[in-house]
């Protein structure tokens, strides 16, 4: 009977600890999965280059892919190469071509991918053979963002960002999110300069509203900002920055097209409408919402009379709005709001330094702050497969994002486009050309003599080093009839494209170490014309400064012999000039009594005039 009652005893113990644990694995398979922290194990650092640091996995140039392994190089277009910073960024791995990939292998799941460049000056970085982060600028730049891996391996690269400059890679940390290789919400931009990433993200001088839009909106949205500085819609696509908003793209997500202020430049407004509405529908399709913004002005626009209604192909993003019945958000509109309620000090506040076009991080707070205003979609769960399509379009690797900075206006050059971009950054718009007056961004001469007239100038200054630049150096468009300066040092062999400019009486000199003379070119253009600053070529000379005042139509030649300043000359005139010399009348004009030019007005200059005309 004992034994029958611990029997029983156990029986009631187990089916309990059984209730417990069937109780327990339903309270977990409620919990919301995409948002769990991932454990101590789930995270992978890697240190590529020679060295390693401690709790890091070193990843050599020449350690190729390993299957036992689980990472390396899928190929041999890579080099070990040192870095700027500290610990596991001292060193990095240089890419050398557009094929070799750094590979993990990975379970089926969302993943955290943080990367961290060695020196470079731009780089963008591929992962799944698509372009996922556009232009990481700096030495050690870095960023994260989330990937799904579907296939058990990540393959990452680094690709030209800047053409002609070093892509390298320091390294990769990669941290599982989640079993479900579906992204949360996301937010897709298409942006240009005023929209995309400035880095280092959180502390930026320069900032894009795209970069800042996530401080505005509901903290549930990942946000993908695929913008890239000199872009347009056309390259956006060709680029493959649209690609992995395609790819990914799904009902829940939404895609912000912002971009529209370089297209002017390669394309009419029917052909811009063409992709712009290409896009949207291919958005759609993928079940996304679609925002078109019509952008935000520049520096100035708000003291004009009568005050501007839009900019840049406003007209057919309604139409596209229309068509495909998306929203449309007047930034421009919000912006120039805003600004009016500022004076112009503290608008100028809100761009960069000397830099009509692009905010600086406070004004791309503030524009992304009055985008998200007009925002009014909310995260949820995504209604879309937990897997991506299950052929990845191919990338090809060398179409790459522009990179020149996207034209800014001045009072009186407009669209102003640096095409030395090595040396952009020293080029700037001022007003006012005197002495006293910095002669270039690089340089910090001055100048000692001025003609007058330049004193209220726009001057587009220059980068001295700009002088090396084997090509045109930099582009504006007349606001309004101009008559444009050149200085050129007297030292220099004035180039062909000189030969549309006229050679003034007029010289610039400077304070430099070896005081340069700067002969003054001038060449009048009509309002919207296209002025060129052409090569300098002579690493031996200085380079050029540019100064533009408005048109001023020289006076009329005042004929000789108009002494009542009537603006002709006729027999009223020699009337008046007799009773002059009777003494019995005055001269509106003195000086044009003087036609023999001897300094006397008498009678052999009446005798002068009588014969002019008999003679006309």
């Amino acid at each position: 009977m004992q034994e029958m009652r611990s029997y029983e005893v156990m029986m009631m113990r187990t089916k309990r600890f059984a209730a417990l644990a069937a109780a327990a694995a339903l309270a977990a398979a409620m919990l919301p999965t995409q948002v769990l922290p991932a454990a101590a194990a789930d995270v992978r650092r890697f240190d590529l280059g020679a060295n390693a640091q401690d709790g890091w996995t070193r990843v050599s140039a020449g350690d190729g892919y390993d299957k036992s392994r689980g990472y390396g190089f899928t190929g041999g277009g890579v080099k070990n190469v040192g870095a700027a910073g500290k610990n596991e960024r001292s060193d990095a791995v240089q890419f050398t071509d557009n094929k070799t990939t750094f590979s993990v292998d990975l379970a089926k799941g969302l993943y955290r991918v943080k990367v961290v460049l060695g020196n470079t000056s731009r780089t963008s970085v591929y992962m799944e053979d698509m372009l996922q982060i556009v232009n990481m600028t700096g030495n050690n730049a870095v960023d994260e963002i989330l990937i799904p891996v579907t296939d058990g391996r990540l393959d990452i690269r680094a690709a030209a960002g800047k053409s002609g400059q070093a892509y390298t890679m320091s390294a990769v940390e990669i941290e599982k999110v989640s079993d479900d290789p579906t992204l949360p919400p996301t937010v897709w931009i298409c942006g240009d300069s005023t929209v995309c990433n400035y880095y280092p993200l959180d502390t930026s001088v320069q900032g894009g509203w795209g970069q800042m839009l996530g401080h505005y909106i509901d903290k549930g949205w990942n946000v993908r900002d695929m913008a890239a500085s000199g872009q347009y819609a056309k390259g956006f696509l060709d680029a493959g920055q649209f690609t992995p908003i395609e790819y990914y793209g799904k009902p829940g997500d939404v895609y912000i097209i912002s971009i529209g202020i370089n297209d002017s430049k390669y394309y009419k407004a029917a052909e811009y409408q063409g992709y712009i509405t290409d896009m949207t529908k291919r958005a759609k399709k993928k079940g996304m919402e679609v925002i078109l913004v019509k952008q935000q002005g520049r520096n100035g626009d708000c003291q004009r009379k009568p005050l501007l209604e839009k900019r840049w192909f406003a007209d057919q993003l309604d139409a596209v709005g229309r068509a495909e019945g998306v929203q449309v958000v007047d930034l421009f509109k919000l912006w120039q709001d805003y600004c009016l309620k500022l004076d112009a000090n503290a608008v100028t506040a809100l761009y960069m330094n000397g830099d009509a076009l692009h905010p600086n991080r406070k004004g791309a707070e503030k524009l992304a702050e009055l985008f998200a205003t007009q925002f009014t979609a909310t995260p949820g769960t995504p209604a879309a497969p937990t897997e991506p399509p299950t052929e990845v379009p191919t990338q090809e690797p060398a179409t790459e994002p522009p990179t020149e900075t996207a034209p800014v206006d001045g009072r009186l050059m407009h669209d102003v486009q640096i095409l030395d971009t090595d040396n952009e950054r020293n080029w700037s718009l001022q007003d006012g050309l005197r002495a006293g007056s910095k002669v270039f961004g690089d340089r910090d001469f001055t100048f000692t003599a001025v003609p007058d007239y330049l004193a209220e100038a726009e001057v587009l200054r220059t980068a001295c080093d700009s002088k090396k630049y084997r090509g045109d150096q930099a582009r504006f468009t007349a606001a309004e009839d101009l008559t444009v300066y050149l200085g050129v040092d007297d030292r220099l062999t004035p180039p062909d494209w000189l030969a549309a400019w006229t050679r003034t009486d007029d010289v610039l000199t400077d304070d430099g170490a070896v005081v340069v003379t700067y002969e003054v070119y001038r060449r009048d253009v009509k309002a919207g014309e296209t002025v060129t600053v052409g090569i300098n070529g002579d690493a031996g000379t200085v380079n050029y400064v540019v100064a533009a005042l408005p048109y001023a139509a020289p006076a009329p030649e005042k004929p000789a012999g108009d002494v009542d300043a009537d603006g002709a000359r006729s027999v009223a005139d020699a009337v008046a000039l007799q009773r002059y010399l009777l003494m019995t009348g005055t001269l509106a004009d003195p000086a044009a009594a003087d036609l023999d030019g001897n300094g006397t007005v008498d009678v052999f200059d009446l005798a002068y005039l009588k014969r002019l005309l008999l003679n006309k």
